[in-house]
């Protein structure tokens, strides 16, 4: 006959069995899913690359594209992106590690790119810092494709992480460049004159005709024309350019 305690025993075995069965057959979370459990809303909103834009000191547009440390440890962080067709050209791009610039990146007018390679601790943030200068009224928008290599210490691979970011400022550029100003300088043929030189010594002026080159030379700026004339010997004019001879015309007589 069975006993009391031996049933007891067994029952609990059983259980027991059970439940360790139940715990060690779950499949484990892959390294994403990971992520999404253990983080809270806060931590995962401070831990999301942001970009933002103001109108700096200059009262030209800057953007700003924020990665935080806590993001890593990764390999490499690298951004790129465009104006949106509106109205501000890129000038530069400075790559900080919070107040700190530690490289750059590069531009055209309308698009630019940055990348770092290195680690960061994780309370500081990477930041892109990206000027322009404003060829016309608001808005000033920019689009920028961010994307974050990790390296997968379970699987030995490379991961990425892509992140879509876009920004407007609303506000007006207090300072706003004209379109590219356009230079062309243009020179007549030559011709000859004779003016009159005065020469005085000893109380006593002679003058003395003497035969000289002619060269007018129109330089437009910015669509306005400015014409210069220049009176030199023949010898200057044939041995330098109209842009040194317009340069260079207070040598000679005006």
């Amino acid at each position: 006959m069975v006993s009391f305690n031996t049933f007891a025993y067994a029952a609990f075995a059983a259980v027991a069995s059970a439940q360790w069965t139940n715990s060690s057959s779950s499949e484990l979370p892959s390294s994403s899913e990971s992520f999404i459990i253990s983080s809270s809303s806060s931590s995962a909103a401070e831990s999301t690359p942001y970009i933002t834009g103001y109108i700096g000191e200059e009262g030209s547009p800057v953007f700003e594209i924020v990665v935080p440390g806590s993001l890593g440890p990764w390999t490499g962080v690298e951004v790129s992106g465009s104006n949106d067709d509106t109205a501000y050209v890129f000038d530069s791009v400075d790559i900080a590690i919070s107040d700190e610039t530690v490289s750059a990146g590069t531009t055209t007018d309308d698009t630019f790119a940055g990348a770092y390679f290195n680690a960061i601790l994780n309370e500081d943030d990477l930041i892109f810092l990206i000027y322009a200068t404003a060829t016309g009224g608001n808005p000033y928008s920019i689009s920028a494709t961010l994307s974050v290599s990790t390296a997968d210490q379970k699987l030995v691979k490379r991961a990425v992480t892509t992140y879509d970011l876009s920004f407007t400022i609303e506000d007006d550029a207090s300072s706003i460049s004209s379109a590219p100003v356009t230079s062309t300088t243009t020179e007549e043929d030559i011709s000859t004159t004779v003016v009159t030189i005065t020469s005085c010594s000893d109380d006593k002026c002679t003058e003395t005709p003497v035969t000289t080159g002619v060269t007018v030379i129109t330089k437009t700026e910015g669509g306005v024309p400015t014409e210069y004339t220049t009176y030199c010997p023949l010898s200057a004019i044939l041995n330098f350019s109209a842009e040194i001879i317009s340069l260079r015309a207070s040598l000679c007589l005006n």
